[in-house]
């Protein structure tokens, strides 16, 4: 690993106005700590949405089932109930899940936490075995990529930060790039 050390705090970029993102750095340890965003004009308008989803495809599933419809005309609503169960899940998650990475000079971690519970998708190892820190995209809502931040150890990744600015993720990335030692001049979607 490299000595935590930033290598051109010329070329850092700045921490972005308005972040609710923490971090911490020594020259031996560092933390990221995002915490929960609570109730924000985008879990509002995810919210809406979700339940308009809901509404309608519990409308339509109630009007086929009632109105003499075969069965399987409801089955095939359950994709449908199954994406808005993972859309009521994510605007829930987004408002009350707080996530932390922390590296020091032997082990690092990655922990997401909502309601009092640990949450699955987290990581931990030996510092040595992390291989790259990179900001991905993992899906689209309205046209427009939805980007997270990827920690890469030898057999396991995974993603945080999902719901962060740009600005936040590259100042975030650019941190733990440039503690881990890894190249920064990295080209960011």
């Amino acid at each position: 690993g490299g000595t935590g050390l930033l290598a051109d705090p010329q070329s850092a970029p700045p921490k972005p106005p308005g972040t609710k993102v923490i971090i911490t750095r020594t020259p031996d340890r560092l933390e990221v700590t995002i915490p929960k965003q609570g109730v924000t004009g985008s879990t509002v308008s995810s919210g809406a949405f979700t339940a308009a989803w809901l509404a309608g495809i519990g409308t339509w599933t109630v009007t086929a089932l009632t109105g003499g419809a075969p069965l399987v005309v409801g089955a095939f609503t359950v994709p449908f109930w199954i994406a808005g169960g993972g859309l009521a899940s994510r605007t829930v998650l987004g408002a009350a899940m707080s996530q932390v990475l922390l590296i020091d000079q032997d082990l690092f971690s990655v922990r997401k936490r909502a309601f009092s519970r640990e949450l699955p998708g987290g990581m931990a190892g030996d510092r040595a075995d992390l291989q790259n820190c990179e900001i991905v995209t993992t899906g689209y809502v309205n046209s427009e990529p939805v980007r997270s931040i990827r920690i890469t150890k030898a057999d396991k990744a995974t993603s945080f930060g999902d719901l962060l600015t740009e600005d936040e993720l590259q100042w975030i990335c650019f941190q733990v790039r440039s503690f881990l030692g890894l190249p920064l001049d990295v080209a960011y979607p």
